[in-house]
């Protein structure tokens, strides 16, 4: 509040300065000390470090009050402030009375100080050099960014109310130097333009900058110009299909055998293989089972299962109901009886979900399904819950919809660099298909961390580059 308050002071005095203005040329400095940190030349700064750095000024006649920010890494990445004070140039060493306020902002990484001296208008200033405040940095993570002086306001004493004489000044900040890792280089497709149906890698070499071991890895944020499609893809991982926010790429299993245990339904049990196709198989008695169906065979080829939701193509001919259900139980080596829900039906054919389930699919049920032996091996039973004549149900077809995550691994891995240390990591690698036809922007980011608190990029220059999929 009194940093607002004092702003608004202090706008209001300078709209109303006008002849008051003064004219001379700027000579008074407002400055950072030390300008590097640490202090020693090709030294460089390490987490737990701490160092004590002066907002001073110099050769200036007649201040009275300043406002200044101190700006350095935000977001709580490298450096964190704390330990504000006044320094002794506004009072006179204690000899005259200030008021002082210091407001942190340590996601802005900013420090805003307001220093006034106090007494009646008319009241002296004071000349010379000295220290206005001083802040204790401290390092938490590796990185390196510049140290700044910024919004700087520097007055003298005001004659009378609503008058202010601005004292013109400069200002020159520093910088702290510590352990960073660069982005050398990102490697693109021959030509920049890809065939759909082309499987291809996009290459990276990092370097570690600094003198102290750190992780890394690069982040390439690509987005396609036609639709905006988004991705943020990183090294060692495989790019399949989808975007950010799109509907994960999937495949369907369809039943298509059927190991009978028991079976207690109407019509062949094989009317329930494959797509739909006017064959299906009828439940008219309470507690009737079918088993066990199995689906068809998947190669995952190094996709990861995002998700599984079983699907059944059914019909209530006499209309939907909530009394009648088609109850699902899965089986795999690990688990029996896991049931993944009721399927429904209504008057007319259709494709149904599963109810009664609070929104769980088979996936988060059945986790052991992410294994392609699992999945392949797994078993279906269809149970008839007060299905019974002439409140009948039929199911033709039972599928799984099998989602991908369009990114595998979908956690990405990080490597260690040792100081000085250049490497290539490993490709990212995308498998293109028809989908993927259009015009790609993209922004590739190292991240280093040495503590695992924050992955920063401070110290390395993006890199911007484009390619294009074909037909």
């Amino acid at each position: 509040m009194w940093i607002a308050l004092i702003a608004v002071i202090f706008s209001s005095l300078l709209v109303n300065a006008g002849m008051n203005l003064a004219v001379a040329a700027p000579k008074a400095r407002i400055y950072l000390d030390p300008s590097r940190l640490p202090e020693k030349p090709g030294t460089l700064g390490h987490v737990g470090d701490e160092y004590t750095l002066a907002v001073n000024i110099d050769n200036v006649e007649n201040a009275w009050a300043v406002q200044f920010t101190v700006k350095h890494i935000p977001f709580v990445s490298v450096l964190v402030a704390s330990y504000f004070r006044e320094g002794d140039f506004l009072s006179e060493g204690g000899t005259w009375p200030t008021a002082f306020y210091a407001t942190p902002n340590i996601f802005e990484g900013t420090v805003t100080f307001v220093i006034m001296r106090l007494g009646p208008y008319g009241s002296p200033g004071v000349s010379g050099s000295g220290t206005l405040a001083t802040l204790k940095l401290s390092v938490i993570e590796v990185g390196e960014g510049p140290l700044d002086v910024i919004n700087t306001i520097l007055i003298a004493p005001p004659p009378g109310p609503g008058q202010v004489i601005p004292i013109p000044h400069e200002t020159a900040g520093g910088y702290y130097y510590g352990s960073y890792a660069r982005l050398l280089r990102v490697n693109l497709p021959d030509g920049r333009k890809v065939t759909a149906g082309t499987t291809f890698p996009i290459s990276t070499k990092v370097k570690n900058e600094g003198d102290v071991p750190m992780n890394v890895t690069v982040g390439l944020r690509i987005q396609r110009a036609e639709d905006g499609r988004t991705n943020e893809i990183r090294p060692g991982q495989t790019y399949a299909g989808g975007g950010l926010g799109e509907p994960r790429p999937f495949e369907y299993l369809y039943v298509d055998e059927f190991n009978e245990l028991y079976y207690e339904w109407n019509n062949p049990p094989e009317n329930l293989f494959g797509e739909p196709d006017d064959n299906y198989i009828e439940g008219d008695t309470h507690a009737a089972w079918a088993c066990f169906y199995s689906f068809e065979d998947i190669t995952l080829a190094g996709r990861e299962i995002a998700d599984i939701w079983v699907e059944g193509y059914t019909q209530y001919p006499n209309g939907a109901s909530e009394n009648l259900d088609i109850d699902l139980y899965g089986f795999s080596s690990i688990n029996s009886f896991v049931w993944w829900g009721s399927c429904y039906g209504s008057a007319d054919w259709g494709w149904h979900g599963t109810r009664w389930i609070d929104g769980e699919s088979v996936f988060q049920q059945m986790p052991e399904l992410a294994d392609e032996t699992e999945l392949n091996n797994c078993e279906l039973l269809l149970y008839d819950y007060y299905g019974i004549a002439p409140d009948v149900m039929r199911v033709d077809s039972m599928r799984l919809k099998v989602e991908f995550s369009g990114i595998t691994p979908v956690v990405y891995l990080t490597w260690e660099l040792q100081p000085g240390e250049e490497r290539e990591l490993p490709d990212i690698v995308w498998i293109s298909n028809e989908d993927h036809i259009g015009s790609y922007s993209v922004v590739a980011n190292i991240e280093y961390s040495s503590e695992f608190i924050k992955w920063n990029n401070w110290g390395s220059e993006e890199k911007d580059l484009f390619f294009w999929i074909v037909p």
